[in-house]
């Protein structure tokens, strides 16, 4: 066999063992055995040609005659058995390639690959990326193939990473910076009326708002918000806080009143602290335990007033009739009604010397009947105890109306605001029976 070989190959022996030099083919098919089991990768043409190495793009096998192209996304340089892989983020698109070609920024590709691809919307890549990355939050990405993330404009945000647009700030928010996540809420004192905002406005004059407002809709300290306007807070009022006052929620302070919680008119109780608690809750009145009605200036159910106390007290609480006939105001009814017709009877002495005798007589038979009528009078207020002592509502109903009544500056023989004249002439129509002209 080895002279078999010797007489194929036409070459110096040194030949034999170099890689890629030259040797002569001849007749004998043994000269194409050689140069492959050697490490040759070369063919024979023709008989006499000599041996040439694979094209690049090519290979050839062990024991083959020929060269094969390379498929896509490989390639070879010239004179190899095999073909390398395309690296990631490079690709061979056509069949014996010599080389790969490196995927462009906005595309990416895997080993072995034929082409690269376009990032989707929501991620970018550089030059020869095996993969895309995500655009971050506060950037985004609205197409596919892109180069690189677009940063969100001021007024505008994007929470989430791989975003493919922006959000605009939402009214009551703004962003002044760019590539930002998300949204800063108006501080107190300012709002923003439209989506977008990259700043909040300040509230003009005395008005004021919360933390996130979308408009101005409280008002400074001192002030009270009422149909889109700030009013100086009535007095009996308190408003100690920025925007904490509104016409619904005027905090109304003890002794004061006011008739709905949609009311600016507050008035003064007439029985002050005791009677009117005041506060923010209307659903009681604003009146104490046992008050009710205006002016907190009815007693409720199972209360009675006291007029020492000028309190509404529970009716377990109420004063025998002796006390209350004592502490009443028909006592002093009754004394200044005693003492008038002891004066009407002393104004009689000072007649004249010459009517005396008549006078006498005179005096006799009206001393028998204003003992008659003070009897009557006291059957009266007998009467009036009688009441106190059989039922409690009626005292309550009596003592109600004398309440309304001196609340609301009405004169009666209960209520001493007038002048004596005044006084007489209202009781008259009412004891008639009982009085002497005066």
């Amino acid at each position: 066999m080895q002279d078999m070989l010797s007489r194929s190959i036409h070459s110096q022996p040194d030949n034999l063992c170099g890689l890629r030099k030259w040797i002569l083919c001849t007749p004998s098919p043994h000269s194409v055995v050689f140069a492959v089991r050697y490490g040759f990768t070369h063919r024979c043409a023709e008989i006499g040609d000599h041996l040439h190495p694979c094209d690049a793009g090519s290979f050839s096998a062990a024991q083959s005659a020929n060269c094969t192209q390379c498929s896509p996304g490989r390639f070879s340089g010239s004179g190899t058995s095999t073909c390398d892989v395309c690296s990631a983020g490079k690709a061979a698109k056509e069949p014996g390639s010599s080389g790969c070609a490196t995927c462009q920024a906005g595309r990416f590709s895997l080993a072995d690959a034929m082409t690269c691809d376009l990032c989707s919307e929501g991620m970018s890549s550089a030059a020869g990326s095996q993969a895309c990355s995500s655009c971050q939050a506060g950037f985004y990405s609205p197409s596919k193939g892109s180069v690189q993330c677009t940063a969100c404009a001021a007024g505008s945000y994007s929470s989430t990473s791989a975003s493919v647009n922006c959000i605009s700030c939402p009214t009551g928010s703004a962003q002044g910076a760019t590539g930002q996540s998300s949204c800063t809420a108006c501080t107190p004192g300012t709002y923003s009326a439209a989506s977008g905002k990259a700043s909040c406005s300040a509230c003009s004059g005395n008005s004021y708002s919360f933390s996130g407002a979308a408009s101005c809709t409280r008002c400074l300290n001192e002030y009270y918000y009422i149909e889109g306007s700030c009013l100086p807070c009535p007095e009996g009022t308190a408003c100690d806080e920025d925007g904490a006052s509104t016409i619904s929620d005027l905090f109304i302070q003890p002794g004061w009143w006011r008739i709905s919680d949609e009311s600016d008119e507050v008035r003064r109780c007439t029985h002050g602290t005791l009677a009117c608690l005041g506060g923010l809750n209307f659903s009681d009145g604003y009146c104490t335990d046992g008050h009710e009605g205006i002016l907190c200036a009815v007693c409720s159910n199972g209360y009675f007033f006291d007029p020492e106390k000028t309190s509404c007290l529970l009716c377990d609480d109420i004063p025998s009739p002796g006390e209350l006939w004592l502490s009443s105001p028909s006592l002093i009814v009754f004394s200044f009604l005693s003492i008038a017709f002891i004066a009407s009877i002393i104004s009689i002495s000072c007649t004249s010397d010459m009517a005396k005798m008549n006078e006498r007589r005179q005096r006799s038979m009206r001393m028998e009947q204003l003992v008659e009528r003070i009897s009557g009078l006291s059957n009266i207020f007998r009467g009036l105890v009688s009441h106190v002592k059989g039922g409690k509502v009626k005292l309550k109903a009596l003592t109600s109306f004398f309440q309304i009544a001196q609340n609301i500056g009405v004169s009666s023989f209960f209520i001493f605001k007038c002048n004596h004249s005044s006084f007489t002439t209202t009781l008259k129509p009412r004891f008639d029976c009982c009085l002497p002209d005066w």
